[in-house]
């Protein structure tokens, strides 16, 4: 029986103390592939929210602060988080002795995770999710420090195909990127006989990049035709407070119900008993409660962005949106809410899928060393 080899994950995108529900679905595919790797976890916190926080680690997890300057230091914070770790952090992590070095997020983690491997010269693999991709390619410098570390890893692991493209497109060696769509738990999203109440579900961060804004403009303008309808916010973000205000200047905000963060378990049964999940989110990668709606048989209108596209079916599963604009959102939202939808056409879609091939394929990734 072959011994397992030990991994070491350097990545922000993980569960916190005081924040259970960050980075639900990385937690979900490391706690999979533990059951082949020994798995340790270094997860950077900002030194200010490291500080005030509970920040205890445990036997495999290590919550390390990270120097960072905002906006003006971006183009250093990936060195800057390299030599944060090597301070904070060195010892723990040779005390894991390490075979192989996942990092998940491409900036500033994957700039620190692959000088760390070549300190510790072992293999470095890439996981890239979406926004670590479509927004700090906007800026030179970024772009370019990603691009070298993506033609440094072993294999970078996609969530889509336009995240791949997009690699190579600032170019990343086209060996380098594989696409693995993200899971979804089939058991917890699974559909439900209940009829529908009549609401519409956004769930990710408040903030505009995610399209909160939009969905709350779209539905707006529905309204007229849809009185009775209730627009829920699930999540928390920077512009929530400008966004009930924003609720309140439309004299609308009796029909907005803002619930905050919600466990996996609380999401699964909300998702299920509303008519649509809206996300006009400016940029993605695969986001996987659109997956996740899919699996339970509700139709998405969600913009056409990122690797939206590779998952979304005009009229079988959902509505695309092309284009950043609130009249288009109502359109959708239209049409999403007058089409006679086949629920069994909807999970159809969701049923390749799953983590169990999700996670097959990321181990062999791994192993192509």
């Amino acid at each position: 029986m072959n011994k397992k080899k030990n991994l070491l994950v350097v990545t922000n995108v993980y569960p916190l103390p005081w924040q259970p529900t960050r980075g639900t679905y990385n937690k979900i595919q490391l706690d999979l592939l533990a059951k082949d790797f020994n798995i340790n976890i270094v997860v950077p916190i900002a030194f200010p929210e490291w500080i005030k926080n509970d920040t205890k680690s445990t036997e495999n997890i290590k919550y390390a602060w990270q120097f960072y300057i905002p906006i003006i230091g971006s183009p250093i914070n990936g060195i800057l988080l390299f030599l944060s770790l090597w301070l904070n952090s060195f010892s723990w992590i040779k005390r894991t002795s390490p075979d192989l070095l996942l990092t998940c997020w491409a900036y500033p983690d994957g700039v620190a995770g692959y000088l760390l491997s070549k300190l510790l010269k072992i293999p470095f693999f890439l996981k890239v999710h979406g926004s670590d991709i479509n927004i700090h390619t906007n800026y030179a410098a970024r772009r370019k420090q990603i691009s070298w570390v993506g033609n440094k890893a072993q294999k970078i692991i996609c969530v889509s195909s336009a995240l791949s493209d997009k690699l190579i497109s600032i170019g990343v060696d086209k060996d380098r990127p594989t696409v693995i769509y993200n899971g979804v738990n089939s058991v917890l999203f699974s559909p439900t006989n209940t009829p529908a109440k009549e609401q519409i579900l956004f769930v990710g961060n408040i903030k505009r990049s995610k399209g909160a804004f939009e969905a709350l403009a779209g539905f707006h303008l529905i309204l007229p035709k849809h009185p009775s309808y209730q627009l829920i916010y699930i999540g928390n973000g920077p512009d929530l407070a400008e966004l009930k205000q924003e609720a309140t200047k439309k004299g609308i905000l009796g029909n907005i119900q803002f619930l905050g963060a919600k466990s996996h378990q609380e999401i699964a049964s909300i998702l299920k008993e509303s008519k649509l999940l809206l996300l006009p989110s400016h940029a993605e990668g695969v986001p996987n409660v659109v997956l996740e709606a899919m699996s339970c048989g509700i139709p998405s209108v969600a913009t056409a962005v990122g690797g939206i596209p590779e998952i979304l079916v005009n009229g079988v599963n959902g509505y695309l949106v092309n284009g950043i604009d609130n009249k288009k959102v109502a359109d959708a939202l239209e049409l999403a809410l007058s089409h006679e939808w086949n629920k069994t056409d909807i999970i159809k879609s969701a049923e390749q899928f799953n983590w169990e091939k999700n996670v097959n394929l990321f181990k062999g990734a791994l192993e192509e060393v």
